[in-house]
């Protein structure tokens, strides 16, 4: 989303923090395939917007990746309204679609096994807290224990992960899903689902009109 900046004559007076992610998979690619990427502003909300990215082949849609961004200030981290430069850019692309910035995976499993998840100086970014790509490194460690590749990846922020946080990995095995909890004590700090079905309810689905919440 911060391809804003150079789109308009003078930078938003915000950054942006990644609320949630939700990917779709439909098929892998081959290699030697010529693929095709595309990205747009698929919705918005007040305080935060939505991209859609597809990656497709041959006119196949093999997956796609939607992000809800929140917009925070800066100076402070406070979440902030989106400003008219950001709808004046985006607003086309969005038809006036409405985005959801609510989260809806299950809380912790207490009795779901877990072991510790070691931080490293090099997962931090400029924020102070550790970039999204760490996230995705413990749903990945779970996913290399599973017999099968998930159609459905999801990830939700709750609270970021910050130096001296003593982080747990927690995951619950059903069949064909696996719910994940990044922990720090009892406070959840991110949670992921991976699902066998591609269909199966969650966080990423199309969003809901006159959802802004």
């Amino acid at each position: 989303m911060d391809t804003v900046r150079a789109d308009t004559a003078a930078p938003p007076p915000y950054d942006w923090l990644v609320r949630r992610y939700a990917i779709t998979v439909h098929g892998y690619p081959q290699r030697g395939q010529r693929l095709r990427l595309t990205t747009f502003c698929s919705a918005a909300g007040p305080r935060w917007a939505e991209r859609t990215t597809t990656l497709s082949a041959s006119g196949t849609e093999l997956i796609q990746a939607r992000a809800v961004w929140a917009a925070v200030a800066p100076a402070t981290g406070e979440s902030c309204a989106l400003g008219p430069g950001f709808h004046r850019v985006y607003g086309p692309a969005a038809q006036g679609r409405r985005a959801s910035a609510r989260l809806s995976h299950p809380r912790p499993d207490p009795s779901a096994p877990s072991r510790d998840w070691p931080l490293r100086a090099t997962g931090f970014d400029t924020a102070g807290h550790v970039g999204n790509t760490i996230h995705w490194q413990a749903a990945e460690e779970v996913l290399a224990g599973l017999d099968w590749l998930p159609a459905r990846a999801e990830m939700e922020y709750h609270h970021p992960v910050l130096p001296g946080d003593r982080v747990r990995l927690a995951c619950r095995r059903t069949p064909g899903r696996a719910d994940i909890w990044l922990l720090n004590d009892t406070t959840r700090l991110a949670s992921a689902r991976l699902s066998r079905d591609p269909g199966e309810p969650g966080t990423g689905g199309a969003p809901a009109a006159g959802s802004d919440g």
